[in-house]
């Protein structure tokens, strides 16, 4: 999982930041990106972006700044996931997620990138909520896929 700020313009391009805070002039930036890689025991991958103005907390759905790779890629002016073959990177990349695997919570949008965590709360040694699937199509149309 990746996460940063960036500085965009109205027309949602890299910009020279405007607004600062603090005695050391410390940047606010207009967005927060968050970019996801997800290894499945199968050895498929899945990737997931989002790109959210500033402030957080904002309403409807996660999946609504949902992203391609490819775009953050260019908002970013860094290849995220240069490792992988050309091939698996261009396909991983160039499309933004249709589905978001984790249940919408109320409250901020960052709960809910929380609650996924890497790949589900699976990840990370815990039994996930009965609420929460465990299982979804990649975004490849490979057969599902169980967070690791």
């Amino acid at each position: 999982m990746i996460t940063g700020p960036l500085v965009l313009d109205t027309d949602m391009q890299p910009a020279a930041p405007v607004e600062f805070i603090g005695n050391g002039r410390v940047a606010v930036p207009t967005h927060f990106f968050k970019a996801v890689l997800c290894e499945h025991s199968n050895t498929g991958h899945e990737v997931f972006a989002f790109l959210f103005p500033q402030p957080a907390g904002l309403p409807g759905p996660t999946l609504r700044y949902a992203v391609s790779i490819d775009r953050l890629e260019s908002l970013l002016g860094v290849d995220l996931f240069a490792s992988f073959p050309d091939a698996v990177e261009a396909l991983l990349e160039a499309s933004a997620p249709s589905a978001w695997p984790v249940p919408e919570e109320p409250g901020p949008i960052a709960g809910a990138l929380m609650a996924f965590g890497d790949c589900g709360p699976a990840a990370k040694g815990r039994s996930p909520p009965p609420s929460q699937p465990t299982t979804h199509s990649s975004l490849s149309s490979n057969p599902p896929m169980r967070y690791l």
